[in-house]
């Protein structure tokens, strides 16, 4: 029986990776019905993380630690005191920058934020740091998982509208820093740049939208003249959201069809016609197994 807590508290840096193996697995299996040992277990995992982080063990070891910790998230009920343990030390793993646990990181604090319910100044914090230009210089692996937590934090506006609303210029920025990188351009930017414009308030960022179109006027100059009808799909994809999700009672001038004929007058059937029609046309012409991954 693991009713008393006392056989999950043996869990050290002397494990063998079999015993965090094993006890996410049943943890897994098992979920809330083992809900009285999960505080203890919890502050057990966290002295672990601490452990790991200033002098790392195995990579199997660490990976199915920070698993364990991830399974043991999705079950505990009291948020307020998940976070107090949890939140000071899967920020501090992305202060430090301790390479090896950041992608674990943004994938725990991701998780949490999708359930969160309440607001918490730490996410406010971690927003700000989330967004730094030094947070998005680091390796090229973990910018997936920062666009992950973007996306988690767009999603949840609400309880953070101030500090998201007000850092809007810096996402945009980080937007432009993807587009201009070989390997994100096509893929990562437009997942943050979609992800933008899908869960925010539109009026949130149409004081960017003349800027954004010109960028993506540009670049889709670029990538037609390659053949790159991929990532023009993803440029219509997003120009297309932000067409839906303008309210109505706003005035012309707001829209998409207006900003792109105030930047050169006819730009609008300029655009369709040369771009966006003949790009969408074989798109329907090419294999559809092409067109499938976004």
């Amino acid at each position: 029986s693991y009713s008393s807590g006392d056989k999950v508290a043996s869990l050290n840096m002397d494990s063998s990776e079999f015993v965090s193996r094993c006890m996410m697995r049943l943890l897994a299996y098992q979920g809330k019905l083992m809900a009285d040992i999960l505080p203890q277990l919890l502050v057990n995992i966290v002295d672990c993380i601490k452990a790991v982080v200033e002098s790392p063990k195995s990579p199997s070891f660490n990976h199915y630690l920070f698993e364990l910790l991830g399974v043991c998230m999705r079950n505990i009920s009291n948020g307020d005191s998940l976070d107090a343990l949890v939140l000071p030390v899967l920020i501090g793993i992305l202060e430090k920058s301790v390479t090896d646990f950041i992608p674990y990181s943004l994938q725990l604090l991701a998780l949490r934020l999708d359930t969160l319910t309440s607001r918490n100044e730490l996410y406010d914090k971690l927003f700000i740091h989330l967004i730094d230009a030094k947070t998005w210089h680091g390796p090229v692996s973990i910018i997936p998982g920062i666009v992950r937590l973007c996306s988690s934090f767009f999603k949840q506006h609400q309880l953070f509208q101030h500090t998201i609303s007000t850092h809007l210029k810096q996402v945009f920025e980080r937007f432009q820093f993807c587009l201009g990188h070989r390997r994100l351009q096509s893929t990562i930017s437009f997942d943050l740049l979609g992800d933008l414009v899908r869960f925010l308030p539109f009026n949130w960022y149409s004081q960017y939208l003349t800027a954004l179109a010109n960028l993506l006027l540009s670049k889709s100059q670029e990538w037609n003249r390659i053949g790159d009808h991929q990532t023009i799909l993803r440029v219509i994809s997003t120009l297309s959201i932000i067409i839906i999700k303008k309210p109505m009672d706003l005035m012309p001038e707001h829209s998409l069809i207006h900003i792109l004929d105030t930047l050169q007058s006819g730009l609008s059937s300029l655009f369709f016609g040369k771009v966006v029609f003949p790009t969408l046309l074989k798109a329907s012409l090419s294999p559809r197994s092409k067109h499938t991954q976004h």
